[in-house]
């Protein structure tokens, strides 16, 4: 059924024998923030939207040729504000956002099929490679346009999150925004659900151009770990930072 859809989803969109194999795209994110927060919650859910925004928005680029591909911060873009906190009748709150950091990168080697990520988080960078990360892209004959690009929808489970992708084969490069790669051509829109809120991802721009070289290098500076032991990381660190604010004081980390 999968390859059926597969086949219709191609034979149905206008694919070029001159599909353009280099350039960038610039993407804006659009975080949702949408916390479910428990009985014994240090904070209101007013105490809360006052706090912090209801969303937050950063814009990036993915450069890509038909080898490998780099998503990065958009150049003189200002840094996303990431930190919230709250103090106030003997208590402090404080929220921390993953995700908008213009250190964070996502390399994706298209020959290999690897996938390497450079994090920021408190301070420390890590980089994150894991053997298989590619999704089990499940595929649809459902169409919609994007910037004048006819795109197919596919949708996958990432970490418990629902996701659904948009991809074109008229750019012949099997990649696009985050960690999000692995379809039958470039990926221009993803939408995700979590408990913490709704992730939007969109192009805005596409820009067919010869790259400068060197510009596609993979990130190798920072504590080399695999996605579970990073988890495990942010979990026990959140967890001490708790412990050492104690009483109605609390810390919240959300993964972008």
């Amino acid at each position: 059924m999968q390859k059926l859809s597969l086949l219709c989803c191609i034979c149905l969109l206008s694919f070029s024998l001159y599909a353009q194999k280099e350039g960038e795209v610039v993407f804006k994110e659009v975080m949702k923030i949408e916390i479910q927060l428990p009985e014994d919650s240090p904070i209101s859910a007013e105490e809360l939207k006052k706090m912090m925004p209801s969303e937050q928005i950063t814009k990036r680029v993915l450069y890509f040729t038909e080898k490998a591909t780099l998503y990065t911060a958009l150049p003189e873009t200002e840094e996303a504000h990431n930190e919230f906190s709250h103090e106030g009748e003997g208590v402090r709150f404080e929220m921390k956002i993953m995700g908008g950091s213009s250190e964070n990168k996502v390399f994706v080697d298209l020959q290999k099929e690897t996938l390497i990520q450079q994090q920021d988080f408190m301070g420390k960078t890590f980089i994150i490679k894991d053997d298989e990360p590619k999704l089990p892209w499940k595929l649809s004959t459902e169409q919609k346009e994007i910037l004048g690009y006819t795109c197919c929808k596919a949708t996958a489970t990432m970490e418990e999150r629902e996701v659904e992708a948009w991809f074109t084969t008229a750019l012949a490069v099997p990649s696009g925004p985050d960690s999000y790669y692995g379809l039958p051509g470039m990926i221009l829109e993803v939408n995700s659900k979590s408990e913490a809120g709704a992730r939007k991802i969109i192009a805005t721009a596409i820009n067919e151009k010869t790259l400068e070289k060197d510009l596609i290098v993979a990130p190798n500076k920072g504590k080399k770990v695999n996605s579970d032991q990073f988890r495990k990381i942010v979990e026990e660190k959140t967890k001490e930072m708790q412990e050492q604010m104690g009483g109605r004081n609390g810390t919240m980390i959300i993964r972008g």
